[in-house]
């Protein structure tokens, strides 16, 4: 369907309400793909329609036609509504909920509808597909200056790079779900590249958002207005953010883009659980860069793209989806400050060595579910009592947690006053939450928070006035059934219930003859009939003012709850990131007690020194004492009588590429805090690592083989320091 199609639907005085409501929606979105909310479903229409039908895989049906055409539509259930979003959010699709404003039971005529998010793959929700061992980045670009936020976990943080080259490769490392930038920065050349490399860049425009290599804009200049006032709104009013306090210039210009996008998005001003944005240095990290990345496997492997076989399916013993998204960033960006290396080593030495507590820390970190995004959940997303659940859940083990780690010593586990590291799990402040989550829902609520039945007896006494009245309600529903039947003589007689028609009596075709005059005909069915009387009457007016009434109060009491729950969101935050940092390194600890591995010396740059090292992957591979240990020195420069590199030579499958692989993967898990796989290790602070190993080319890229050697070359020569 061309663009002009739409137009002329659009434009025709015989659209129905509904459809002039929608339409002005999509007016708004012209190139996002708009779900409708019309009763259990949302509807897609016209171009919408058919390019979810492909994706979703679901049956494109058609509406009335007007101007002698149908209308493409199809839907999905509105409360199974999140795996389907999920599938159009990775398939690089921007999704619109339009959803209804009003309770259809105080509607008079069309019902109030309006935007409640924008969703893209860089906003999406933990309940929309996301990984959870993996961060989930949008990222603004402004200069040469970048903002990043999770919405999935609150973080927020911000850096500034040197050039182009390292602004790309620093894109590429943190691996956004989606990059903004604003209109003016659409053509510049590290947009282009990022495209190239597979990555959503969506342009920012004053008037609407898109991605790269959408049409303009078509939208009337009413509609073009409204939104050019709304961002110009939301930039001024983010502006004042103490989210973006301290930053200035280009980061600052960052940040601001960036929670404009977030709050178009949430179609909400609530941050409670985002972080103030931090900036880091980049050069406080030992820079990898995407050819370092892939060759040396660190998180897939290169022939199959599988996390098995790669550096961090080796290191991957955490416990807890925290802890995994902490052990990723770790090993993307490893130390370069040899104070903060020592610090986790001590822990992981300490964790070695305490080999019953740290199996028992292990243990408890199991029960501890996604804290961080179960709060971003219950602050931005459409929640429900089981995440509360989810949240008491992981709460409960903390005590124990607690008492575990009170027999710690190392400065990143003491919870001593001078290095409190684990301040927010040693504090009382979540206690009340605790007991009061425990007090307040039951062990299964419904997944709707409108049907009731979420909370527990005793919680509220007005609720469980309205329960005892509902409960009793049914009771003498089911009296009246079992008297009916008596009087009638209808064994399979049915008192039932529907939304249409509320209650009724049912009776099939085989028994009509011995239905009483009293009885009052409601409907007529394919196996029989239904009916009600002045009794079932009075008796379904009872039972429904209870049920909507306690409906009503425990939607009201949920609410609240999550209005209180908001002011304990950073001491949650707080308390998840405790949790992950003891998840990685009780996993170090782990992994280094059963493989053998010893702690490393650090020292400041020059010396690598490694006796009987060992490749912690082809190791695992292999199998215990199959692989041969090797020693490799390079004790400093030339000028101080040393050896600062070493040319290894020999044929085919020999085992050169292994043992550069091996030397690598070693500095790196020394820097990233971990033991490593040798009997010795004395490692010389590394600021960089460069590979240039095996063939392949670059054809789409328009690079032989040998020009991308020559390429990868001449950029070690350039940038070794």
């Amino acid at each position: 369907m061309t663009q002009e199609t739409p137009a002329k639907f659009r434009a025709d005085a015989a659209n129905t309400p509904m459809m002039r409501q929608y339409w002005v929606v999509k007016e708004e979105y012209p190139h996002d793909i708009v779900l409708f909310h019309l009763g259990d479903f949302y509807e897609m229409f016209f171009d919408d329609a058919k390019a979810a039908s492909e994706i979703l895989d679901i049956a494109l049906t058609s509406r009335n036609k007007q101007n002698g055409e149908p209308i493409p539509m199809c839907g999905v259930p509105y409360h199974a509504a999140s795996q389907y979003i999920s599938r159009l959010l990775q398939a690089g699709k921007r999704v619109v909920l339009c959803d209804q404003m009003q309770d259809p039971r105080e509607a008079k005529g069309l019902l109030e509808r309006g935007v409640t998010r924008v969703l893209s793959p860089g906003v999406a929700l933990s309940d929309q597909g996301l990984a959870e061992s993996a961060p989930n980045y949008l990222i603004a670009l402004s200069g040469l200056a970048i903002a990043v936020a999770d919405v999935s976990t609150g973080e927020m943080q911000g850096t500034i790079s040197s050039n182009e080259e390292e602004l790309c490769d620093e894109l590429l490392r943190l691996g956004a779900a989606e990059v903004l930038v604003s209109s003016d920065e659409g053509d510049r050349e590290v947009v282009v590249r990022l495209k190239e490399k597979g990555l959503l860049v969506t342009v920012h425009l004053k008037q609407s958002t898109h991605s790269i290599g959408d049409p303009p804009r078509t939208s009337s200049a009413k509609w073009a207005g409204i939104a050019e006032r709304r961002v110009q709104e939301s930039e001024e009013d983010v502006n004042q953010s103490p989210l973006l306090k301290g930053l200035s210039g280009d980061l600052l210009t960052a940040g601001i883009l960036l929670l404009s996008y977030l709050r178009e998005a949430h179609r909400t001003s609530s941050a409670a659980h985002l972080k103030p944005l931090q900036f880091y240095d980049k050069r406080k990290f030992l820079v990898l860069d995407e050819n370092a990345r892939l060759n040396l496997e660190l998180f897939r492997t290169l022939r199959e793209g599988k996390k098995e076989g790669s550096l961090l399916g080796i290191l991957d013993q955490t416990r807890t989806p925290m802890g995994a998204r902490k052990l990723l960033s770790w090993l993307k960006a490893p130390l370069r400050e040899g104070t903060e290396i020592e610090k986790r080593l001590d822990a992981v030495e300490e964790l070695v060595r305490k080999e019953s507590l740290r199996r028992a820390i292990r243990l408890t970190l199991k029960e501890i579910r996604d804290l961080e995004r179960i709060c971003s959940r219950l602050v931005l997303g459409s929640s429900n009592a089981r995440d509360f659940c989810a949240l008491r859940a992981s709460l409960a083990p903390l005590p124990q947690l607690k008492e575990l780690c009170r027999d710690l010593s190392a400065e990143l586990l003491s919870p001593t006053p001078l290095t409190p590291t684990l301040k927010g799990l040693f504090s009382n402040t979540l206690d009340r939450l605790r007991e009061e989550l425990e007090r307040a829902f039951v062990e299964e609520p419904p997944l709707s928070v409108k049907e009731g039945g979420m909370f527990r007896r005793g919680y509220s006494a007005e609720l469980d006035e309205w329960v005892e009245l509902s409960s009793h309600g049914k009771a003498a529903l089911a009296k009246m059934e079992s008297e009916e039947r008596e009087k009638t003589g209808i064994s399979s007689l049915k008192v039932r219930y529907n939304n249409v028609f509320g209650y009724y009596i049912e009776v099939t075709k085989a028994n009509l003859n011995f239905v009483p005059p009293r009885y009052i005909r409601k409907q007529t069915i394919a196996n029989g009939e239904r009916y009600f009387t002045e009794e079932l009457k009075a008796l379904e007016e009872k039972i429904m003012t209870a049920e909507e009434k306690r409906s009503d109060l425990e939607f009201q009491l949920f609410s609240q709850f999550k209005e209180r729950f908001v002011s304990e969101v950073q001491s949650l935050l707080e308390v998840a990131q405790e949790v992950a940092l003891l998840d990685v390194l009780s996993a170090f600890a782990e992994i280094s007690a059963l493989n053998r591995y010893v702690r490393p010396e650090i020292c400041a740059p020059g010396p690598l020194e490694i006796r009987e090292g060992r490749h912690p992957v082809v190791e695992q591979a292999l199998g215990s004492g199959e692989f041969v240990p090797n020693d490799v020195v390079l004790n400093g420069s030339v000028d101080q009588g040393g050896e600062s590199f070493l040319i290894i030579t020999g044929p085919n499958m020999a085992g050169k590429s292994t043992i550069m692989r091996q030397m690598a993967l070693i500095v790196i898990m020394a820097q990233m805090g971990c033991f490593v796989p040798a009997r010795f290790a004395r490692i010389g602070i590394v600021d960089r690592i460069f590979t240039r190993i095996g063939a392949s080319d670059d054809l789409s890229g328009g690079k032989s083989t040998f020009m991308v050697e020559m390429t990868e070359t001449a950029t070690i020569l350039r940038e070794a320091t």
